[in-house]
């Protein structure tokens, strides 16, 4: 679980409250860039409902759900920005802003103007996460998520990992679970399912 420490002062307790839901927010980002059940399970109650368009209902489905989508995308970047935080004690309402990059190959989906069947392509989008988190038992979590979308923007070529990087061979990166280097260089990569444990 990851449970967030308590202090007898208010004002720390509200830092250490927000710095628990910051962390849930990224752990978010590393279950879906990942592929990693685990990690995902963890930042949402299991009563939590989630409206993503393509899935609506509550989080166990949408973790399966998403287990089965991303690995037909050959590449997921997910990266948050701003971070608007309402507390009121054991609740928050978080607006989260996030741009998140795809790269997709057909005939997964559809493909986009100027694109040749079979060849990688690129779809970007920026959205927010309208997020509803509870603190339970010391934890924070999500309790109940809509994900908005403002734009989007797709792509008729992607970039070409075999040609390295500068000029440079550089090992590919962004792998999903167990093959990533996350999960070969840290010690203790459950760590970041199960959370800060107190």
């Amino acid at each position: 679980m990851a449970k967030t420490l308590r202090s007898g002062d208010p004002a720390v307790q509200y830092l250490l409250d927000k710095d628990s839901i910051r962390d849930v927010l990224t752990r978010y980002c590393r279950g879906i860039d990942r592929v990693d059940s685990e990690v995902l399970e963890s930042v949402f109650w299991p009563d939590a409902p989630t409206d993503y368009f393509a899935y609506v209902g509550l989080s166990p489905g949408f973790v399966d759900f998403m287990m089965e989508a991303l690995p037909q995308i050959e590449q997921t970047t997910h990266m948050i920005g701003n971070i608007l935080l309402n507390m009121a004690g054991e609740k928050c309402e978080a607006e989260t802003y996030v741009q998140a990059y795809h790269r997709m190959r057909a005939p997964a989906s559809p493909l986009p103007p100027g694109s040749k069947k079979g060849t990688p392509w690129d779809f970007v989008l920026g959205a927010r996460y309208i997020d509803h988190f509870e603190k339970r038992d010391d934890e924070w979590r999500i309790a109940r998520r809509y994900l908005c979308w403002d734009w989007c923007r797709n792509y008729s070529d992607s970039f070409d990992p075999a040609a390295g990087m500068l000029g440079l061979s550089v090992p590919r990166g962004g792998l999903r679970k167990p093959d990533d280097e996350i999960y070969k260089r840290f010690s203790i990569p459950t760590g970041f399912a199960k959370g800060r444990d107190s």
